[in-house]
């Protein structure tokens, strides 16, 4: 993720707890290959066939219906190889422009891994080291003598998020200089202990880059180019946007119901090694390859990236360094999503299959990067175990109770639906989210939708230094879900409304 709607879990409130295609002669060796690099030997090419191609092409087709994104760019890596590349739909809607395989897509915070993986690199090289504390390359930072490059990359250092909202806040709209985020949120009061809690934070990966070109005295930029790019035969893989006027594709969002409008570009320096980078589904499957093949870090490197960090009470976070590591349908997966303006991003690698799973939308709305990566990895490892226990016998969880924050809520959802704000209740930046255009979209939806049969809080908390908390708002036949954040004053930071379909 980078911004924070892409995943509930991103909002981690504390009541809710390679090289390319082998080509010529490389192809006779492949086998030995496969071989040396402990690969089982079943691990050859395995292209979809055609039932599977018609069975990915339905999934995709159902979900560009069901979301209205523009459209999908999908690869599969199988049996060391690229099996499937294929997109579908609009890379641009006005003048329309058929999607295509050499189209590049914002990968959002897919973005951290490659980051994660240039400083194991420095590593290996025994020039950066795990448990070094973060303020002997970044002096002045705060806890900067007990935080280590570890708990950066694992997000449990406790450095706020310095995107701390789901839209682009009048703070951030102008360029600014990594350094410049290191200097506001890397000198801020930590939101908690070193180690006691795992928290999404943007900020971790800022501090990181910077430590990055600290070592090395170069751009992150160029190095990513250099020591990761280039290795692995990954052309279309920059540090920067897409540019559709290039013909990649252009990013598109939309509100509730609303039209596809184009996103704002995110001005420069504010992505940086926390979500800046752009590439083709294909050259995403690059990298897991080179994963896969453990083409650029040491095995000791990528066991230890892959490796769930622990917390101070021996829990686990479910995050390694730069990746989500877990386990589905008793296959161990090595993930992460990304959410940027006007892109969606799911990256998935299942390292003991030999298999990678890649989707790339040119939307940062609805839920169709989840549902063709869950349809994919259903098709291709089974889906998942009914439950033993009947559905009948367990339980349902409890929800949270906080009358004051939901009646609030309620409050806000139902002026917006009368084409009401008070503006008083936000701050100047949870203000400027509602646009006359906002405002317009939101109460046509809200109308057309009518009154919801439930508004449930499912969540609350601190969360990046406000009192956060999410509600599911339900229809028959829809669910909406609302984030929203308020200031120690009381006022709304953020009231954001999505669907996650």
């Amino acid at each position: 993720m980078f911004r924070n709607c892409s995943s509930l879990a991103s909002l981690n409130l504390v009541d809710s707890g390679g090289a390319g295609t082998p080509h010529g002669r490389m192809r006779f060796v492949l086998p030995i290959l496969l071989l040396v690099l402990g690969w089982p030997l079943m691990a050859l090419a395995q292209p979809f066939t055609a039932d599977e191609q018609r069975q990915a092409d339905a999934l995709v087709e159902a979900a560009l219906a069901r979301s209205k994104v523009p459209s999908v760019s999908v690869a599969v890596v199988r049996g060391g190889e690229l099996a499937y590349v294929k997109a579908y739909g609009q890379a641009e809607l006005e003048p329309a422009r058929a999607a295509d395989t050499k189209a590049r897509y914002d990968i959002g915070s897919v973005s951290k891994q490659f980051t994660a993986t240039l400083l194991l690199k420095l590593v290996d090289e025994g020039r950066v080291g795990l448990d070094d504390p973060v303020g002997r390359y970044l002096p002045g930072v705060t806890a900067g003598d007990q935080i280590t490059v570890r708990q950066l990359l694992s997000q449990i250092s406790g450095y706020v998020n310095y995107w701390r909202v789901d839209f682009l806040p009048p703070s951030m709209r102008q360029d600014t200089a990594p350094q410049a985020i290191v200097d506001r949120w890397g000198h801020a009061p930590l939101a908690f202990e070193p180690g006691a809690q795992w928290q999404y934070s943007n900020t971790n990966y800022v501090l990181a880059g910077r430590i990055v070109e600290v070592v090395e005295g170069r751009p992150l930029g160029a190095l990513l180019e250099e020591r990761l790019f280039h290795p692995l035969g990954m052309t279309s893989a920059r540090f920067g946007p897409p540019r559709p006027e290039g013909g990649d594709a252009a990013g598109y969002t939309r509100v509730l119901l609303g039209p596809n409008r184009r996103a704002e570009v995110v001005p420069q320096g504010w992505t940086f090694g926390a979500g800046g980078l752009s590439m083709t589904a294909e050259d995403l499957a690059r990298w897991d390859l080179g994963m896969l093949r453990k083409r650029l870090l040491s095995p000791g490197g990528y066991g230890a990236q892959q490796a769930e960090a622990r917390l101070t009470d021996g829990s686990g976070s479910g995050y390694g360094l730069g990746v989500y590591v877990g386990d589905v349908n008793g296959h161990r997966v090595i993930s992460h999503d990304g959410a940027s303006m006007g892109f969606l991003a799911q990256n998935r690698v299942y390292p003991d299959d030999g298999l990678a799973i890649v989707v790339l939308v040119n939307a940062d709305y609805g839920g169709a990067s989840n549902a063709v990566a869950d349809g994919l990895q259903a098709m291709l490892l089974g889906p998942p175990p009914a439950p033993v226990t009947p559905a009948a016998a367990v339980p349902p969880r409890a929800r949270p109770v906080h009358a004051e924050t939901t009646e609030l809520a309620r409050r806000i959802f139902d002026d917006l639906a009368a084409g009401r704000l008070e503006e008083a209740r936000f701050t100047p930046d949870g203000l400027s989210y509602f646009t006359a255009r906002t405002r317009a979209d939101l109460t046509a939806s809200l109308t057309a939708l009518g009154q919801p049969a439930r508004f449930d809080l499912v969540t609350h908390g601190p969360w990046a230094g406000f009192d956060g908390s999410i509600h599911e708002i339900g229809w028959a036949e829809r669910t909406l879900v609302l984030i929203m954040f308020r200031a120690d004053d009381g006022r709304l930071e953020e009231y954001y409304l999505f669907s996650p379909d």
